[in-house]
């Protein structure tokens, strides 16, 4: 089911937590019922009869990295844009890559509707503006979304109290620790919404997560 997790005049949030590996999809919807989605990482009926049911248009699709469980159901939006880091294209391509063929899974999207981008790079979404931050390490394209400067989307790069393992394909145990250095130089203190697990922020990870304590 989903859960409002961040609500103000001009938007909300929305997490459903899709699939067997329990990954967190974000649902970020403006005040004229457009709306983008982060990490669709099942075909989830769920989620697309909720859509429905509040006549939201969706307009852009995300992706934190090119992990199975985050891109599953891309292929229930055939005609909507979906962003992704150009360094994680392999993983969508190759089921081995993406770990998908470990659970006997096949990825499935329409390749026309895929856009590249790199470093530094600003989504503009009917006025939600995503700022992409490259947070490698758990894969080479690993991308932190910042949303309204107020809300980082980590996908698997950092989670409540840890982070995302580094031993899959493209994941690197060095670029992790530049990534969790990178994160803790933001001074803000910015909500945290992870691929997985619950909720944080950043100056709770900045205290508690061994990681960052270990990387001041």
């Amino acid at each position: 089911m989903n859960k409002t997790i961040f609500s103000d005049e001009q938007y909300s949030v929305e997490k459903f937590v899709l699939g067997p590996l329990r990954t967190n999809c974000y649902v970020i919807i403006n005040e004229n019922n457009n709306a983008v989605v982060i990490d669709p990482g099942y075909c989830s009926k769920v989620l697309t009869d909720w859509l429905e049911s509040k006549n939201i248009n969706l307009t852009t699709v995300l992706l934190t990295h090119g992990h199975f469980d985050h891109i599953l159901g891309m292929k229930m939006f055939p005609n909507i844009p979906i962003f992704v880091h150009e360094n994680d294209m392999e993983l969508l391509l190759d089921n081995d890559k993406n770990a998908a063929k470990t659970f006997n899974l096949s990825v499935e999207y329409n390749k026309n509707n895929i856009i590249n981008f790199t470093d530094d790079f600003t989504i503009p979404c009917d006025n939600i503006n995503f700022k992409t931050i490259h947070t490698p390490g758990h894969t080479e394209g690993s991308t932190t979304y910042l949303a309204f400067n107020k809300i980082l989307f980590t996908g698997d790069a950092i989670f409540a109290g840890t982070v995302g393992r580094c031993d899959l394909w493209g994941g690197s145990e060095e670029k992790t620790k530049e990534t969790v250095k990178k994160i803790s130089r933001l001074k803000e203190d910015y909500l945290i919404y992870p691929g997985h697990g619950k909720l944080s922020t950043l100056n709770d990870e900045k205290l508690n997560n061994p990681y960052f304590l270990q990387n001041r």
